[in-house]
């Protein structure tokens, strides 16, 4: 992904039988705009593509993130296991995300 002629980092979603999963890696030089890039892509993913949920997996490793995945609208739903590793398992109704962005 690149924003004013910069990379920024990757990311994208994976078509899965109960929605989408959803990706997002930031070079560490943009980390603050992680917020405003991944509202972009949600947003593409939700007008453009007509996801009606999407998911996110973290590593357990990861220091808690809920309350920056809430911040988009994701919600807890427990946890996942993935080629034997546990993942903490987060979704986003695109309903939800509808109601969230005409506030």
């Amino acid at each position: 992904m690149w924003v004013d002629g910069d990379f920024v980092g990757w990311g994208g979603f994976q078509l899965e039988e109960t929605g989408a999963d959803f990706g997002l890696v930031l070079d560490p030089a943009h980390w603050g705009t992680g917020l405003a890039v991944a509202t972009h892509m949600l947003n593409a993913g939700v007008y453009v593509l007509g996801l009606t949920v999407i998911s996110i997996a973290l590593p357990l490793s990861r220091s808690d993130p809920t309350r920056a995945i809430a911040r988009l609208g994701f919600r807890p739903a427990g946890s996942i296991e993935l080629d034997g590793v546990r993942f903490r398992h987060f979704r986003l109704d695109a309903r939800e995300w509808r109601v969230m962005q005409r506030r």
